[in-house]
């Protein structure tokens, strides 16, 4: 009876809420749904979601679903959909109902984790032991100038644990480290290292502060000692030691970021006990704000500072170096006329550097670009650079260059498959008020791109005129921070012509770092132009960036015009398997006004092929590279291959041969760099592997005469958590009228845990 009166009020206030809805005077309902689940029970638990029971006593819950659609004055102005669900507990007054849920943590654990001053939540180690024994030859002029027989002993262990401290959201830490220690260890005996580097002692740690904030505060760093090597020629012993530290705080008024960044290297090559070591601190801010939804602004500052030091004992040459750089760059873009597509964009950018110590550089840089997307497919973009740079030389005095320059292009899309683009530009440099270059040039270009039986194909032309006006008389320009890459295989010469070869430093692009000519780099003097080159096994690695200092005598009165034609060509056929392309351009002067005695143009006429073919296991091609040039002319062939299969799941290998022949006509002498590397790996079983390789490189040419082979054998056995290799390593290079060997052998043990 009980039940049934509490059934007929709910129904009723149900009733009376649907029909007080309905007979609103300002409102039309014209669909309505309702269901009342209404349910009670005793002793027992049900899962029914209008109906829960838990503990002694009486416990009822009902629930009321309904749906409305109505609408406001008319249908057609305001259309409404409701949707709306009740619930109502009751207990008798004698019932504990049904029990309170545990409260949820803040944390995103499943299960509360319990707060501790200090909690290991995972582990691994790892211990090794090796051994080795090698033989080292030197020969000079085929004379043995040295040799050397050792053995070493190494042990050690690698440890890496994951903890926190107080609770795993307030600090969550990762710690890492190996110590490797040897016995007998002689430096005279050894090769440079298949790897990167090896570890005599390691420590490596990370901290993440906070890790359910809204904000981050990571901080990492560590230190190693160990072995390494440049291009497997020269050895090296090294220190470093890092930290890091990193906070941000996104948020609806100004997010940013701060960090803090720290790194000290000391290297020492073994074979010339040349010492050289670098320190850096750098502090970064950064921030950024939008205040509409088209605009952003974004600030960093940067300040840091670089010391260097360098102890070259065979070249007698030693240095210390520290430069302080402050850097402030601001970047705005704005979307004009309100537009969320960003078709319209102003793009500015502000840049400020200061360095002074032993380098005084002061650098003011504005660009502004606007950008617009246009009707019938036009595209339109503006630039302006304007830029101020002054260097002080110390004895020379101080060197201050202005430099603008200013381009457009307008582009058009008048097919899928055909663009079309037309370009203007000027360009303007000033350098202590006596020298002046204005150059103003005209061009265009034309692409086609089509998709053809079994492939596709692409054709591009493209033409730039150029109008160059020297109008101050002869003078000596001082250039600093020209940046250059120097890559193998890659002739690259300095911009200006009569370079006083004397003036040349060469840097990192930090500047700290100044490299020694004939170790680690060569100048080839192809009157009027210099070219330089990287040495193998020298200081500088392979394509990276340096920064070149030095002095050239600029002409003076002298007026010229130049053009220059590109076409090039790519057909991809069979799904990219087999690449055919041509590239032809040329470039030629007229209307010179002077044949200067300190200025030679480059007139060039140069052609490019290209075949290439890519299958599932192979990839090879040629190349085919032919340059007339007034400066640097050159024949070249460039073959390559890449071989990588596997057979019957247990045998592995690869194959990479890379072979540049290149003659320089100038110089009737040819330039050659050949490599070859090869691996193999053989599964004996799921527990045994055999794994060879071998590589070899020659290069040869104009101040570069280099021979290197190296192999190495190594058979690996896993017996459960136990490792064990046994290898023997080759080593043979020759570098001019130096031969360095040797051959060695080792076994290791590791056992992880």
């Amino acid at each position: 009876m009980k039940q049934f009166i509490l059934y007929y009020f709910l129904f009723l206030c149900l009733s009376g809420f649907s029909l007080s809805r309905g007979l609103s005077k300002i409102t039309n309902h014209t669909d309505f749904y309702a269901k009342l689940l209404v349910g009670g029970k005793h002793g027992q638990k049900n899962s029914d979601d209008a109906l829960a029971y838990q503990g002694s006593g009486k416990f009822l819950s009902g629930s009321d679903i309904f749906k409305s659609r109505s609408y406001f004055v008319h249908s057609n102005f305001m259309d409404i959909n409701l949707n709306k669900v009740l619930k109502l507990d009751i207990k008798n007054k004698f019932g504990i109902g049904k029990p309170d849920e545990p409260k949820k943590s803040g944390y995103s654990q499943s299960r509360p984790q319990p707060y501790r001053i200090w909690k290991l939540t995972g582990c691994n180690a790892s211990i090794f032991l090796r051994g080795t024994y090698g033989q080292n030859q030197t020969k000079q002029d085929n004379v043995i100038a040295g040799k050397a027989s050792g053995a070493s002993l190494t042990s050690g262990i690698s440890l890496n644990t994951r903890s926190y401290f107080v609770h795993p959201n307030f600090t969550d830490i990762s710690l890492s480290g190996s110590y490797n220690p040897s016995i007998n260890s002689n430096y005279a005996v050894g090769m440079p290292n298949y790897t990167e580097k090896s570890d005599l002692a390691a420590l490596d740690y990370s901290i993440q502060f906070f890790k359910k904030q809204k904000f981050v505060l990571i901080t990492n760093g560590g230190f190693s000692n160990g072995n390494s090597n440049f291009d497997y020629i020269s050895r090296i012993k090294y220190k470093n030691s890092y930290s890091r530290t990193f906070f941000s705080l996104p948020n609806k008024i100004v997010p940013f970021t701060l960090s803090y960044n720290y790194s000290k290297l000391e290297q020492k090559i073994i074979e010339s006990n040349r010492l050289f070591g670098t320190t850096e601190n750098l502090f970064r801010a950064t921030a950024e704000k939008s205040f509409t939804d088209f605009d952003n602004t974004s600030i960093s500052y940067d300040h840091s500072n670089f010391s260097s030091y360098q102890n070259d004992v065979s070249n007698n040459y030693s240095y210390r170096n520290r430069i302080y750089f402050d850097m402030l760059n601001i970047n705005n873009n704005i979307s004009f006329f309100l537009d969320k597509k960003k078709n319209y964009n102003f793009r500015s950018n502000i840049s400020s550097t200061n360095s002074f110590g032993n380098l005084k550089i002061s650098n003011l840089m504005l660009s502004e670009n606007l950008s617009m997307k246009l009707p019938k497919r036009f595209f339109w973009t503006n630039n302006y650079t304007y830029g101020i740079v002054k260097q002080d030389l110390y004895s020379q005095g101080s060197n201050i260059s202005y430099n603008q320059s200013f381009q457009s292009a307008l582009s058009h899309q008048l097919y899928s498959s055909l663009s079309t683009q037309v370009m203007y530009g000027y360009n303007e440099g000033k350098s202590n008020g006596v020298f002046r270059q204005q150059n103003n040039s005209f061009g265009g270009n034309v692409t086609y791109s089509k998709i053809i039986p079994y492939g596709h194909l692409q054709l591009n032309y493209s033409y730039n005129k150029i109008f160059t006006s020297i109008t101050t008389p002869p003078t000596t320009l001082y250039i600093a921070h020209e940046r250059y890459l120097l890559s193998d295989g890659t002739t690259t010469l300095l911009s200006n012509q009569h370079v006083d070869m004397a003036s040349i430093v060469v840097t990192d692009v930090t500047g700290t770092i100044v490299y020694i000519l004939n170790t680690d780099y060569l100048l080839i003097n192809n009157d009027p132009v210099i070219e330089i080159v990287r040495i193998p096994g020298g200081a500088i690695p392979n394509n990276t960036d340096v920064y070149i200092d030095y002095s050239a005598v600029k002409p003076g009165n002298l007026k010229y015009t130049s053009n220059t034609h590109v076409f090039f060509a790519n057909v991809l056929l069979f799904k990219n398997r087999l690449n055919l392309s041509y590239t032809f351009s040329k470039q030629n002067f007229y209307d010179v006004s002077s044949a200067s005695e300190v200025q030679i143009l480059n007139y060039y006429l140069r052609h490019q092929a290209l075949a290439q073919v890519d299958f599932v296991f192979i990839k090879a091609g040629v190349e085919y590279d032919y340059s007339k040039s007034s400066i640097s002319p050159y024949y070249g062939m460039r073959y390559f291959i890449k071989y990588q299969q596997i057979f019957y799941r247990r045998i592995s290998v690869t194959a990479n041969a890379d072979m540049l022949d290149r003659l320089m006509l100038d110089e009737a002498q040819r330039r050659q760099d050949i490599e070859f590397s090869c691996k193999l790996a053989y599964a004996v079983n799921e527990n045994i592997v055999v794994n060879t390789d071998y590589s070899y490189r020659k290069m040869t040419g104009r101040g570069i005469n280099l021979d290197l082979q190296t192999a190495k054998l190594v058979v690996s056995a896993n017996v459960r958590k136990l490792h064990l290799s046994l290898g023997t390593d080759f080593y043979l290079s020759s570098y001019f009228s130096t031969k360095i060997s040797y051959k060695g052998a080792y076994i290791q043990l590791i056992r992880n845990f």
